[in-house]
């Protein structure tokens, strides 16, 4: 996810074509995951598969762990853009180290730069594309509520 997104936001004629419209959305909300252009939609769900896939080639995958994988991509994504920074446990993504949650990938909608990884923000910390953005408001704060 990281490497076509970041392409797809340094690369003028693909941010204009192609991501621009899901950043008309300068605050997500839940929808707008899935308020993308279908070639994005594509890399979107190659990147969802390519793991799962390789995983099942070289080990074996039972069915119902991949739809749990695809059901758990989906989940993050929606809530990633669900505006809302929940507490543990209503997000369960945000409990886990080195993942950045709503208010990392709002920031990546509010500036557009940076903030480039689907869920695993040390990814953005190890590629130096990570935003540093004064903390808005406490947990479960949605936006407006600071």
């Amino acid at each position: 996810f990281y490497c076509y997104h970041r392409t797809l936001h340094e690369v003028p004629w693909l941010y204009a074509s192609v991501h621009k419209p899901h950043h008309k959305f300068t605050a997500p909300f839940a929808w707008t995951s899935h308020a993308v252009h279908p070639a994005e939609m594509a890399l979107q769900a190659a990147g969802a598969m390519a793991g799962p896939l390789l995983w099942a080639r070289l080990y074996g995958l039972p069915v119902r762990a991949w739809w749990c994988w695809l059901a758990l991509v989906q989940a993050q994504g929606v809530m990633d853009h669900s505006g809302y920074d929940l507490p543990a446990p209503l997000d369960c993504f945000g409990m886990l180290p080195g993942f950045g949650g709503t208010r990392f990938h709002d920031d990546h909608h509010r500036y557009f730069t940076g903030n480039y990884a689907a869920a695993l923000s040390l990814i953005d910390d190890l590629m130096g594309t990570r935003l540093r953005v004064e903390p808005r408001g406490g947990a479960g704060a949605g936006r407006g509520a600071s």
